[in-house]
């Protein structure tokens, strides 16, 4: 889809890796770096068609009798039926400025400072900016994936020149940095780090943004789950450290910190059947990526399970809430019902459920009881 879109500068709002499938991880939500400028993949649905368990094919639009299935493919799309044709607003992406930041922090206490200060800033930042931060376990680091979409701010044209010092948004990145190279990025302090290395460059959306996360997320053996908290609270934060820093499971396995503010926020929680935690300004899509290396005993995944599952009920006390991504992990019972996936929209997606899958034939997902 990225190759299709590339040659008109247009692009959709659906996730950070060209090798994820569109159509799943969209109608479960769907977040990607477009998504503080222009909200989750589902506040850009705009019809699909859709084949039921009685083998009738619909199309679903915001406007005919089958609006209340675009609602639900919204959030809780597995439920209804096969999604065969996706419609999707598109928008105007060209030239971008990021790439990856790696900050340097050793201890705890440094790890929660860069965190903090992050968390701060891309709160405030504008809406065209967009990072997510990482907490490798193990690793006295903290990777941010970072970028600056405004096609005004960043130049297009084709040999046009372009670095973080005139951007800004992008300030964090700059105000320290010395023009010292290092493996081709320039090395500084961000967000209070001990040392940040800062490969950024003007890039190419769909060729250059999109692929930079693959080499850090090549396939193997994962057991994930997910969650998003309200606000990233200090005691939110202390926990990841914890759990990446004193309790981590190996040198695998990750949690990726993913802003829901901006755009995010602005639609009506009843808008779509994904609630997100009610979109709260301030909160955060928590990935825990728990990852293992092929182990015929089972003893390494068992140790992984364990350590996603713990993680998960410890961030439980802080009024998390889920989305419908069938990861490994959101499929276990024990993790959340369906009243955490949904919030208020559950009773109106069991209505929907009801109407056109009444016999639950599709269950294989954050299974809806069907009113």
């Amino acid at each position: 889809m990225d190759q299709a879109c590339k040659p008109f500068g247009l692009a959709a709002v659906t996730g950070t890796n060209p090798d994820t499938g569109v159509v799943g991880l969209s109608t479960a939500g769907g977040g990607g770096y477009m998504s503080r400028l222009y909200g989750m993949a589902v506040d850009n649905f705009v019809s699909a068609e859709v084949v039921l368990a009685t083998g009738e094919a619909v199309l679903a639009t915001k406007d005919n009798e089958h609006r209340d299935l675009l609602w639900g493919l919204q959030g809780a799309g597995s439920n209804f039926g096969i999604v065969t044709k996706l419609t999707m607003k598109l928008h105007p992406v060209d030239k971008v400025y990021g790439g990856m930041v790696i900050n340097v922090a050793p201890s705890e206490a440094r790890c929660k400072k860069v965190l903090t200060n992050w968390r701060d800033w891309i709160l405030d930042a504008p809406r065209s900016v967009m990072s997510m931060a990482v907490l490798p376990c193990g690793a006295p680091v903290v990777p941010m994936a970072v970028c600056e979409l405004d096609q005004v701010t960043v130049p297009q044209e084709a040999k046009a020149k372009c670095t973080a010092n005139k951007l800004p948004s992008l300030k964090p990145f700059h105000a320290s940095f010395t023009s010292r190279m290092l493996s081709g990025g320039l090395l500084g302090k961000s967000f209070g780090a001990a040392l940040s290395i800062r490969p950024m460059k003007r890039m190419q959306y769909h060729a250059d943004l999109q692929p930079q996360l693959e080499s850090v997320q090549a396939g193997g053996y994962y057991y994930d789950a997910s969650c998003i908290v309200p606000e990233m609270s200090e005691e939110v934060i202390s926990t990841l450290v914890e759990f990446t820093r004193k309790k981590h499971v190996n040198n695998q396995a990750a949690i990726i910190i993913f802003p829901l503010g901006g755009a995010i926020a602005d639609a009506p929680i009843d808008s779509t059947s994904f609630w997100g935690s009610g979109r709260q300004v301030k909160g955060f899509w928590i990935i825990i990526e728990g990852k293992f290396s092929k182990d015929k005993s089972g003893v390494k995944r068992e140790k992984v399970v364990t350590w996603v599952k713990a993680l998960r009920h410890a961030l439980a006390k802080f009024n998390v809430s889920d989305t419908a991504h069938t990861l490994d992990g959101n499929m276990e019972s024990v993790l959340a019902g369906a009243e955490a996936i949904f919030g208020p929209n559950y009773e109106r997606i069991r209505k929907v459920k009801g109407k056109y899958d009444p016999t639950n034939f599709f269950k294989c997902n954050r299974n809806i009881d069907p009113a």
